[in-house]
């Protein structure tokens, strides 16, 4: 590309490498450079469904793929698309779709593409892979094992197949037994396979065996270091034993190899914030936060930490809250944190019209309760404060995580 920055090959190739790789926005911004230079290159039109898929965009997806098939209808062999080509798009693009209507909950129309995609590559073990998680979707566990079965007796090592057993069947029905011995059985046949390793880690995480997880996913390491997945399960296996300081070793060896990947900075400044290292907390969430400006959960908690332990200026923690909530304003802990920075900054009035709207979408949590009382109570309405924060105490008898009744009492007491 530095050489021919409109190379259709290149574009490609970086449209698919990030693509891979999670990285998606960088996906489309060389996919859409692909159909601004070469409208008429189906395979690119084909990657954008795909990245549509990748986003969570199934309803995108789903017309653009329509569009795509009514083109391949209309489509002849010609010198850079033969009828093999054709086929393989064809196929490709009714699998994205299929997928895509899946998500979107249409599980007859997902039926249709995916036989139809499985007719066009009968010899693809993604073929039978995703008419299983059709089959999952109507309750069909029987016709989802035969399919993954059908998969793996076109290839005993496929990734997909043996790691749908196992999560969506053999772990269901507690055959875990059966679990070792067809992850086992794909070891002997490829056992230089991380993929392999990891997913044998996850029986060992079913059977809350934290030994033998550790020591698959190391495994996987040695094989790949650039592994990432191995990475996250490490640090997610490290956190559910509460070892923090290894969860997040591992969280910093993800960073090393991939240092734009904000969701791993928010992930290290949540442990730091659960040790109580808010210092080192806030670092980690203001990284996230220049890496993607959107990280809600990276800006809400950079917002709550500068508000409630005193680590950063009130108007920038309303500017990012304020931000967060637009974006997101149907979640009530986002909504939660502006008001409460709206509290702090001494703003009681719009403090109680963010909490009300809190508490009317989730009352029965004592903290929510316990914040819009001391909100009403900043602003002087003493009666509705006195009953905000009663049942705050009421509730919070049976919320252990609920940890400001001392405060609630005191307050009620100058009512």
């Amino acid at each position: 590309l530095k050489q021919e920055p409109n190379s259709r090959a290149g574009l490609y190739f970086m449209a698919e490498a990030n693509l891979r790789s999670g990285k998606v926005e960088q996906a489309r911004i060389f996919a859409g450079d692909l159909a601004k230079y070469y409208p008429d290159y189906l395979a690119a039109k084909l990657m954008q469904v795909q990245i549509n898929l990748a986003s969570k965009d199934p309803a995108a997806a789903v017309t653009m793929a329509n569009e795509l098939v009514e083109r391949l209808g209309k489509e002849a062999p010609s010198g850079e698309t033969s009828p093999q080509m054709l086929a393989e798009l064809r196929s490709k693009t009714l699998m994205a779709r299929g997928i895509a209507q899946l998500q979107l909950g249409k599980t007859k129309q997902a039926r249709e593409d995916l036989t139809a995609a499985r007719d066009l590559a009968p010899n693809a073990p993604s073929s039978y892979n995703n008419l299983a998680l059709a089959a999952l979707a109507e309750k069909k566990m029987d016709e989802a094992t035969a399919l993954y079965e059908r998969a793996l007796a076109i290839d005993s090592t496929d990734f997909d197949a043996l790691n749908g057993l196992i999560n969506n069947v053999y772990s269901k029905q507690n055959r875990l037994d059966l679990a070792h011995t067809r992850v086992d059985q794909a070891i002997g046949a490829k056992s230089d396979s991380p993929a392999l390793h990891y997913l044998k880690a996850h029986v060992f995480g079913f059977e809350q065996n934290a030994q033998g997880a550790e020591a698959e996913l190391r495994r996987a390491l040695e094989l790949d270091p650039n592994y990432l997945a191995a990475y996250f399960d490490l640090a997610a296996l490290f956190v559910n034993t509460k070892q923090q300081d290894r969860a997040i070793a591992e969280y910093r060896k993800i960073v090393e190899r991939r240092p734009d990947d904000a969701s791993t900075y928010t992930l290290i400044g949540m442990l730091e914030d659960s040790r109580q290292n808010h210092d080192a907390a806030i670092e980690n969430y203001r990284k996230a936060v220049a890496l993607d400006s959107s990280a809600a959960i990276a800006a809400n908690n950079l917002a709550w930490s500068y508000a409630v332990n005193g680590k950063g200026n009130l108007d920038e923690a309303i500017a990012l809250a304020q931000g967060v909530v637009q974006r997101h304003p149907d979640v009530p802990g986002f909504a939660d944190t502006l008001g409460w920075v709206y509290y702090k900054k001494g703003l009681h009035a719009p403090a109680v019209e963010q909490l009300q709207k809190v508490v009317a979408k989730a009352g029965d949590s004592a903290g929510y309760r316990f914040h819009l009382g001391m909100a009403l109570a900043g602003k002087g309405d003493k009666a509705a404060a006195r009953r905000e924060l009663e049942e705050a105490l009421r509730l919070g008898e049976k919320q252990p995580g609920f940890t400001d009744a001392e405060e609630a009492r005191r307050t009620l007491a100058t009512l």
